[in-house]
């Protein structure tokens, strides 16, 4: 299966917003990582647009965790999929200043599942360093990991992505796929 990985799940784990591009591993041939930096939220944000958050007040507790499915990198009309396509792990920082997000491990996903007919399948991010790190996330910005999947069935489907901080249990969405 071809994994698809953020900067996040690179060969080491990540100090800084300095070493980001550094962390980057092309991990042969079948396992691409990709730094996805954008500044805009995308669509399913939680954001509410209030950018007014002051120092005090923001932090990690602010930082937005959810389940996206992509594709060809855009949002899956109405929540539904043709295959293949991506599940993508999000964690967007509203607040106006960088927030550095601890991790269990080199990777922002643990592992992404995907459940139809109460049946599991789990797929684990490859090349994730064991070693407990951080992730520099700039103001107004997101980070992403995510990965192809063209091994479902046409039906329902729930993503349940599990995150490598030990503050964020996961994130979930309901999906259709065609």
């Amino acid at each position: 299966m071809l994994l698809w990985l953020s900067l996040a799940c690179g060969g080491g784990p990540i100090e800084d917003d300095k070493n980001l591009d550094s962390a980057l591993d092309s991990g042969g041939s079948d396992t691409q990582s990709q730094d996805t930096q954008d500044t805009q939220d995308t669509q399913g944000s939680d954001d509410t647009g209030d950018t007014s958050d002051s120092a005090e007040e923001c932090g990690i507790d602010n930082l937005q965790f959810r389940a996206e499915v992509r594709n060809n990198g855009a949002p899956c009309e109405n929540n539904t999929c043709t295959q293949p396509f991506a599940v993508v792990g999000v964690v967007f920082n509203p607040c106006q200043e960088a927030i550095e997000l601890p991790l269990t491990a080199g990777c922002l996903v643990n592992e992404w599942v995907i459940i139809q007919n109460n049946t599991p399948t789990p797929v684990t991010p490859a090349e994730c360093n064991p070693n407990p790190s951080t992730l520099g996330i700039p103001p107004q910005q997101k980070r992403e990991a995510f990965t192809e999947w063209s091994t479902a069935s046409s039906g329902q489907a729930k993503l349940v992505i599990k995150f490598n901080n030990p503050q964020q249990s996961g994130a979930d969405l309901n999906f259709n796929i065609q």
